[in-house]
Order: structure tokens, then sequence, then C-alpha cells
């Protein structure tokens, strides 16, 4: 469904992509992104990354001054929509569920 809204292809896999235990640190020379497998990760990917993506949860250290999508958001908002503003440096974000307060909607507090 993706690739065809946006008309690219997905890859299985990305050339600037460097991956070991803890984390994979994706450049495509315009940006870096670090997706955090292992917390143990945070101390090096929470600097000079444009991005860091997390399922565990991230230290409030490494959200000061870092754009983090980490389980807090995924948890609230769902699915996050990113493009890369070159202009600005940095990503615009979207999620996918803005108003998290909907009656239908169930999560923990």
């Amino acid at each position: 469904m993706w690739s065809r809204h946006y008309q690219a292809e997905i890859a299985a896999s990305h050339s600037g992509a460097r991956c070991d235990g803890l984390e994979c640190i994706v450049s495509n020379g315009a940006f870096t992104t670090a997706i955090v497998r292992n917390a143990a990760a945070f101390a090096e990917d929470c600097f000079g990354n444009d991005l860091v993506i997390s399922r565990a949860a991230v230290p409030a250290w490494c959200r000061s001054g870092n754009m983090v999508i980490g389980p807090y958001e995924l948890e609230r908002h769902g699915v996050h929509w990113l493009a890369w503003d070159a202009a600005a440096g940095r990503f615009d974000v979207r999620p996918a569920i803005v108003h998290i307060n909907r009656p239908w909607r169930v999560w923990r507090q």
C-alpha cells in the first residue's frame, strides 16, 4: 500500500545501514537515523543523529534536544509519518493518531 501511494519502491534493506546487536544506524548523506534495539545503545546513539527511534524506554537526557520516537509516542499516537525538511535540517513528523482521548481508544494510563 505504501509504495503504491508514494510511488516509491520499498527495499528490504538500505545500503546506508550499519547494524549490530544494539542498534542500526541508517544514513543517506542528508540525515542519520538511529534505530535502538537495546537500551545500552542510548549512550552513543543519542548524540549526532537526526532521529532516534526505539521501542525501549528513552532516557530523559536523550530526549533533550533530540527528535525521538519512543514507546510513549508509539503507544499513544501509533504510526508516524516522517519527511526530511532539508531547509530546516530536521524531520517533519505527523502521528497517525492526533487526538488520543477518543472514546474507542483503549490505553493504559
